[in-house]
Formats: structure tokens, C-alpha cells, sequence
């Protein structure tokens, strides 16, 4: 294995996006899914053998090229000592020229172009609704355990994602018909219990403002049906065992998480939610 091969499995021999990967030198190909290829390659935009990009190219198996970009990897981790990072491929010295990437830096490397790919994968999402605690009434103790069980939780799925949603509901509906209703209405009394209604609805939606709702979500990539629901029932037994009580969101509830909303990814290769949310065949998610 030579250096820049090296280098590859170091940034994406682990990656949960693509199957089947092979590595030959500098270069690298994978499946997204069934249609979908990735080939990365290490290359140099000024002076050969000095690889300071990497090359992305994605392939549809049977049409050819979808899109392809070539990512400096001065845009994501900075100069280093004055020059663009690269890695050095001659007869003396092979290796990342002047310093040695942090493991940080490699995992800026990575993400990045994770996320890139990930834009061209097929993917389910799975929703669990949480059941929220107030711990405005628990002990230090009490929170402090809570926290350790989400630790535990996401050292246990550490692809699970976080999506925090206001909850806040919509009355204005309701408002609009008592406006309507009361305009019609010739009864004073009856004209000041609908406006009494319309105020009572307005506290409650002020009440509600600031109240939050929180999902966890998980990507189903690459999976068969059978393997998806299997998959889905064991992370819900592990959520619970947790202490999060939570239950399988159905499509009503995932159509009202906004289609561009970011989740927060404790795992390290993350992306933004896709605006499409595939349910499976059965209309569950």
C-alpha cells in the first residue's frame, strides 16, 4: 500500500455512504447505491506529484457522469506554513509535505466531502417523536443521570441525529371563523363570549411560543425493506431503554417538520436533512 492509498483509507476506509469501496493508489471507487457510483481521487491543480485536491466524480452506472468538483484542501483545513497543504509523491518523500494533518483536520476533510456525496444518495429517514421532560423540576442528580443515559444513547447509535421543532400551534383559523361568527352575530352577549374566545385563543398561542419539540432521526441507506423495520424496532428498544420515551412518527407527524431544516449530528459524517423524506412502502417512517 503506498502513501496516498494510505491516505484514502484513513479519510473514507470507514464511511457508512458507499459500499463495496475499492482503493487502488491514489484513487477510489464506491456505491452509493444500487445505481449510484462515487470515484475519488487525489490530484494536483499546479505542480505533479503534489496532490493538493481532491477530485470528486459521481456516475450513474449506466448513464455515465452526473456531476463532478474538485475541493482544495486549502478551502477547508487553511494554508499550512505559508503553502496549500498537499501530499508529496516522489522518489524521496511521500506524505502529507511540511505537517501532519490533526485528527480534527482529517475529519473536516472527510465531512466535507461527505457531504457532497451524500446529496446523490437514496436514503429513508427514520423519525422518533421523544417525549419531552421538564427539568426545571428535577434534581441536579436527576439531570446529570439524564444526561449520561443520552451519552450511553449516542455511544450506542452514534449515527442518530438530533432535530429540535418549535411546537407551537396555529389558531388563526380558529380566529378568522369567530371574527366571521361575530361579525354575523346581533346578540351582545353572544358577541362578547366570541371575543372572550378569540383572547383566550391568543394566550394560548402566546403560551406556546417558546414550547419545543425534539425528534431523533436516523439515515437508511443501502437497506432492504425487511432490514429497514428491523433496524427502525431496534433503535426504538434502545431510545426507551434509555430512558427517552419515544414512539415511531407516522406521516402526519413528519409533515410538520420543515422540509429546510438542519439537524444537529453527533456522528461524524453528517449532512443536512434531505428535503425529500421517503416513507417506506407501508406509509411509516
Amino acid at each position: 500500500m503506498n502513501k496516498t492509498e494510505h491516505e484514502m483509507r484513513i479519510l473514507f476506509g470507514e464511511s457508512d455512504l458507499f459500499y463495496d469501496a475499492m482503493f487502488c493508489g491514489k484513487m477510489m471507487i464506491g456505491k452509493i447505491d444500487h445505481n449510484i457510483r462515487v470515484k475519488l481521487e487525489f490530484i494536483s491543480t499546479h505542480i505533479a506529484n503534489q496532490y493538493n485536491a481532491m477530485k470528486v466524480t459521481v456516475l450513474n452506472r449506466t448513464d455515465g457522469e452526473i456531476d463532478k468538483t474538485v475541493i482544495p484542501f486549502k478551502d477547508i483545513i487553511g494554508l499550512k506554513n505559508g503553502y496549500d497543504p498537499y501530499i508529496w509523491d516522489d522518489d524521496n518523500s511521500k506524505g502529507w509535505y511540511g505537517f501532519k494533518p490533526t485528527s480534527d483536520e482529517y475529519d473536516r476533510i472527510s465531512n466535507t466531502i461527505h457531504d457532497y456525496m451524500s446529496m446523490f444518495a437514496d436514503e429513508n429517514l427514520g423519525y422518533f417523536l421523544v417525549t419531552p421532560t421538564n427539568i426545571s423540576v428535577l434534581s441536579r442528580v436527576s439531570i446529570a443521570q439524564k444526561i449520561r443515559h443520552l451519552t450511553q444513547l449516542l455511544s450506542a447509535q452514534p449515527d442518530l441525529e438530533i432535530l429540535c421543532m418549535d411546537a407551537r400551534e396555529n389558531f388563526d383559523d380558529n380566529k378568522v371563523y369567530l371574527d366571521v361568527r361575530r361579525e354575523d352575530e346581533t346578540n351582545p352577549a353572544i358577541r362578547e363570549l366570541l371575543e372572550k374566545d378569540k383572547r383566550f385563543l391568543d394566550d394560548i398561542q402566546l403560551e406556546m411560543s417558546t414550547a419545543r419539540e425534539f425528534m431523533f432521526i436516523v439515515r437508511l441507506r443501502n437497506e432492504s425493506e425487511e432490514q429497514s423495520f428491523a433496524g427502525l424496532n431496534r433503535i426504538e428498544q434502545l431510545i426507551n431503554e434509555q430512558g427517552f420515551g419515544c414512539r415511531r412518527a407516522d406521516r402526519d407527524d413528519v409533515k410538520r417538520v420543515p422540509s429546510d431544516t438542519s439537524v444537529l449530528p453527533p456522528r461524524k459524517n453528517s449532512s443536512m436533512i434531505r428535503t425529500a423524506k421517503a416513507p417506506l412502502k407501508n406509509g411509516s417512517y
